[in-house]
């Protein structure tokens, strides 16, 4: 679901109260065991490493300032307060999804409580490229304001093929958990933000979405 802001949020609150209900008492049981234990997925780029050090409560502005800094390996944030668990964040970039059997194996095993879903409409981060040429999307003879028309879209495909990797691994684990998704970055596509929910409520994210439920519970 995209929520917007206050009024909707609570709203959907309401209409989904049963739902959030088993999720709260499920979570609450894990921190009560202290085994509470979280996984952050999403293409590179995103803001996953933001939302996991926000999370444990180490973001500051220097890391703000510093900018997006590719990850070699999974992070592990230790989960702020009174709760003890982890949040496992993943490396998002093609050539490092190696590092991600140690999260599926535990997703297929059932010792994880939920998973955050970063995704940014698209909008991933360039830094670090010496040049947008050396970019996957960059074809031979692209101008630059071509390159930027186009990139969100790839973007949003390496987000849907980035939620596909889990699908084996959520329809083997033997324990409800629960998904969200967290759509970052947006200055960047909020004077589209009606195409954006489109996507993300009816279109091809939905429908992944979708695909993954029908999956899990035949």
């Amino acid at each position: 679901m995209f929520v917007e802001a206050g009024l909707e949020i609570a709203n959907f609150a309401w209409d989904h109260r049963k739902s959030l209900g088993k999720v709260a008492t499920e979570l609450f049981r894990a921190i009560r065991a202290g085994r509470v234990r979280v996984l952050v997925f999403g293409a590179g780029g995103a803001g996953k490493s933001t939302v996991g050090k926000l999370l444990a409560g180490k973001l500051t502005d220097e890391e703000l300032l510093r900018g997006y800094v590719e990850s070699f390996a999974v992070e592990r944030f230790g989960l702020g307060g009174t709760v003890t668990g982890r949040l496992l964040v993943a490396p998002g970039q093609r050539r490092r999804e190696h590092a991600w059997d140690e999260l599926l194996g535990m997703m297929a095993t059932g010792t994880v409580n939920g998973i955050i879903n970063v995704t940014a409409y698209g909008y991933h981060s360039l830094e670090g490229l010496a040049s947008y040429k050396e970019h996957r999307a960059f074809v031979p003879g692209m101008t630059k304001p071509r390159f930027l028309q186009l990139f969100p879209e790839f973007g949003r495909d390496e987000e849907i093929r980035q939620l596909e990797s889990p699908v084996p691994a959520l329809v083997r684990c033997p324990n409800r958990l629960w998904f969200m998704t967290l759509v970052t970055k947006q200055d960047l596509w909020w004077d589209k933000r009606s195409e954006v929910r489109q996507h993300y409520e009816t279109g091809r994210y939905d429908e992944l979405i979708r695909r993954i439920q029908n999956e899990i519970s035949v």
